[in-house]
């Protein structure tokens, strides 16, 4: 799996009053649960050109070539600290599950896609399924039900010409509970277009809070409280770093130690002490100090841990102080290092057992010691011209038969007890490279709606993903209204096999003879995960 990391923005809405996120097939008795990723860059946009800054944000994002400078997932709920992400496909639903019907969930929290990655076992008896939101939550919190429900509101359509024509709709929206919303990445190119834009998609965040989002924003739908927003790191926000040992730990608390030891404030009055005789090693640097208190807090735990599972505490044990171990936590694996270093100490003289060389192997040795290498190949009977010194920069001329009847007799596998007789010439072209591998294939669970680029080498008979098909009007001061070309897209969720990780495209979607051209946001905000099928 990539090490690298990204810089991302973590940014959570919290709905003042109910949202229309329309489906695909734009019914209004309907409603989307997922406010996709393609959307929420046409509303960014949006609030972009309201702060005169559209022009700069389309060049480097849709209007621009390579990697965008911000992308954005899909809005996915939230309930106060819990947030909900669709599971990837090819490990959902998870292996050994009998009592719940998991598919029929849509959203799962971050912890449950951990253990899915991590191969825990999944104890049914702690999660309910939601069946108004469709989302998986822990049975000790499911009393006040899910993030949302769904809703149909009602109203009426008053035609003051016609005498008090009245026309009643109604249309399906999202109503959120307490301390719940939606919450989505912005994801940073690099550390250059953080700095760049990270304050605009705040300030474009802010000016959509308060005008809104989704549909019916003229009927009071779509508004939410000022965003929170809170810097965080890719994939390490998803997955979490992964596991550390015992002794990394110690060293991380021992180094927080130092580094308060490094900023405590020292009064300016010197103690009445007696003298003390210095101790060498209170001479050595911080960083040693807290390299030697990890190893004593390493130990203290490993004995600790040992003591627990054994059930029998020892002496040493019983002197550790109590550290409370987390069930995640997987044990370290304890590594000694004196099998290494007695496996690189040399053998002693009578232990070495002489070997018989092969002629042809005996003879280049011996011309080796002797500093010639045209003896050595004439030792094989490998005929070479050398006609006079030759350069070190330049190669010997050498035929090609001799030089390949010298590969065959000296590059081959020799066994030891038995001469080589070469019967005849080795062919050069048994001698060429093998074939390149193909590029190895990841597994990557994209959380964005993907549009792929022709760049991306997806491998489409692998993976495991579902299609969108995605449509929607324009709405533009030079024509508003009409309706974009439809685009299949990848939804999220979907676990795509790759050699690389997909990048993603923003195709134009305006109709024949728009006066400037409307983009429909298909980056891929994805990560490298295990590639496993639960069956």
């Amino acid at each position: 799996m990539a090490s690298s990391t990204q810089a991302a923005l973590l940014i959570k809405l919290r709905p003042t009053g109910p949202w229309r996120i329309g489906p695909d097939s734009g019914a209004r008795d309907r409603v989307d649960r997922v406010y996709h990723s393609d959307t929420l860059y046409s509303a960014v946009t949006s609030a972009m050109g309201q702060l005169e800054l559209r022009d700069q944000w389309l060049k480097a994002t849709a209007g621009g070539e390579g990697e965008p400078a911000v992308r954005f997932t899909s809005c996915f709920p939230f309930q106060g600290d819990t947030l909900f992400i669709p599971p990837p496909r090819n490990m959902w639903p998870p292996a050994g599950a009998s009592r719940l019907r998991f598919k029929s969930t849509k959203f799962v929290p971050l912890e449950m896609v951990r253990a899915l990655v991590d191969e825990k076992p999944l104890a049914e008896d702690r999660w309910i399924i939601d069946p108004a939101s469709e989302c998986l939550l822990r049975s000790d919190r499911a009393a006040n039900g899910g993030p949302y429900r769904i809703a149909v509101r009602t109203s009426a359509a008053v035609d003051r010409v016609t005498h008090g024509a009245v026309d009643v709709h109604s249309v399906a929206v999202l109503e959120f509970g307490e301390r719940a919303g939606l919450w989505t990445l912005a994801v940073f190119r690099d550390e250059t277009a953080r700095a760049m834009w990270k304050n605009s998609v705040q300030a474009a965040f802010r000016l959509l809070a308060d005008s809104g989002f989704g549909g019916e924003r003229s009927n009071g739908f779509g508004h939410s409280q000022m965003p929170q927003f809170q810097d965080c790191r890719l994939p390490d926000f998803i997955l979490r770093p992964p596991g550390t040992s015992l002794k990394q730990v110690a060293l991380a608390k021992a180094q927080a130690i130092t580094a308060k030891a490094e900023h405590k404030v020292v009064s300016p009055v010197e103690p009445m002490v007696a003298p003390v005789t210095p101790d060498p090693a209170d001479d050595a640097p911080l960083e040693t100090l807290a390299e030697d208190a990890a190893e004593a807090l390493t130990e203290s735990l490993e004995t600790a841990v040992v003591a627990s599972v054994d059930g029998e505490p020892g002496a040493e044990a019983a002197e550790a102080p109590a550290v409370e171990v987390s069930a995640e936590e997987p044990e370290p694996e304890v590594v000694t290092t004196e099998a290494q270093d007695s496996a690189s100490e040399p053998l002693p003289e009578d232990t070495a057992q002489p070997v018989e060389l092969a002629p042809a192997v005996a003879a280049v040795s011996e011309s080796e010691e002797a500093g010639s290498h045209v003896e050595a190949l004439e030792a094989v009977e490998a005929p070479v011209a050398v006609s006079e010194p030759v350069a070190a920069e330049a190669p010997p001329a050498v035929e090609v038969d001799s030089y390949a009847e010298g590969l065959a007799s000296v590059e081959a596998p020799v066994a030891v007890d038995q001469p080589v007789a070469v019967e005849a010439p080795v062919s050069v072209e048994a001698t060429a490279a093998p074939p390149i591998p193909a590029a190895p294939q990841h597994a990557f669970w994209v959380l964005s709606l993907f549009s792929p680029a022709e760049s991306d080498a997806i491998d489409w008979n692998g993976g495991s993903y579902s299609v969108v098909t995605r449509g929607g009007r324009v709405e533009s001061s030079a024509r508003w209204g009409v309706e974009k070309r439809m685009v299949r897209m990848i939804a999220e969720g979907s676990v795509l096999r790759a050699p690389a990780a997909p990048l993603g495209a923003a195709p134009n979607v305006a109709p024949e003879g728009f006066p400037h051209p409307v983009y429909r946001s298909g980056f891929a905000v994805s990560i490298e995960i295990p590639w496993r099928v639960n069956l």
